[in-house]
């Protein structure tokens, strides 16, 4: 049974396994943004990867819907009731891709620069991953075995390459007070159960304002067109299988935690169906 956003939030709050409480400042806690809606204060929380650049988009145009209707945040703080942390997720192999090609398309180009090449230790242009093909499976692979080694420390979450990949529930499990977790997968049902906390008809208040509802119809911030035009892996679920079982099982070991927290299903990578020569002899990763 898939859970639903609201089902998520419930089952995180307080879970020692998803979020563990730990003290930790506002500024690093990545709270991007906030709007106040009814006396309830919304302030996003930003994974790497998950949706952040729509997520930002989205909680402006909530902003400006506000302005709109004459509540400036700014000018409703002091009627503040009670305050909502919220995040969203992505399935976790679809999120390693996708991490994978934002470090490996876009910022490879910037290696031969003086400032990057100063970075120190960990920074992705000094990654062993790199001396494999671009876009071939080994390539992916050995960036897998780099950035998810079973021995990981978290003190590499501030390099260039782990906070884009590192598992969803760390990021959680440092940041107190997370009070509601969606999924991009359902985007429109998570983004409306999310206002429904402060709002007593959410559908209403979309339907009013446009350009929070032409948001809410994108999956996610990047265009899976672009990369379709380019020939890149999406993370589905046969792609999966078409890796190495050591490759799976890093992947597991170290994401295995998004899988069961944020209910997504796991056997495609635990047990994946045989894969197909041509299929996987095709992908460009």
């Amino acid at each position: 049974k898939q859970k639903t956003a609201y089902e998520i939030r419930l089952s995180l709050v307080g879970s020692e396994m998803c979020i563990r409480d730990r003290p930790m400042s506002m500024a690093r806690e990545g709270l991007l943004s906030h709007v106040v809606i009814n006396g309830t204060l919304l302030s996003y929380l930003m994974i790497r990867k998950s949706g952040s650049r729509l997520l930002g988009d989205l909680m402006s145009a909530l902003a400006a819907r506000q302005k709109e209707l004459g509540r400036d945040t700014h000018d409703v703080v002091r009627g503040i009731r009670r305050v909502v942390v919220f995040t969203f997720v992505e399935e976790p192999f679809s999120r390693l891709v996708s991490g994978y090609h934002e470090i490996d398309e876009r910022k490879n180009a910037h290696c031969g620069h003086e400032r990057e090449r100063d970075s120190g230790p960990g920074w992705h242009c000094r990654q062993p991953y790199k001396l494999e093909q671009a876009g071939s499976q080994a390539r992916f692979e050995a960036f897998v075995r780099d950035v998810l080694p079973l021995a990981f420390d978290p003190a590499r979450l501030t390099d260039a390459v782990s906070y884009h990949v590192h598992s969803q529930s760390r990021a959680l499990s440092v940041r107190p007070h997370v009070a509601f977790v969606g999924r991009l997968e359902t985007l429109r049902a998570s983004f409306l159960a999310l206002l429904a906390i402060a709002l007593d008809d959410p559908e209403a208040y979309v339907r009013d304002a446009p350009a929070l509802g032409s948001l809410l119809v994108q999956k996610r911030a990047r265009s899976a067109k672009v990369a379709k035009q380019a020939g890149l892996v999406q993370g589905g679920r046969a792609d999966a299988g078409c890796l190495s079982n050591e490759t799976r099982r890093l992947i597991l070991a170290r994401l295995g935690q998004d899988y069961a927290c944020f209910g997504y299903a796991s056997a495609y990578v635990e047990a994946p169906a045989p894969p197909d020569p041509g299929h996987c002899a095709s992908l460009r990763w």
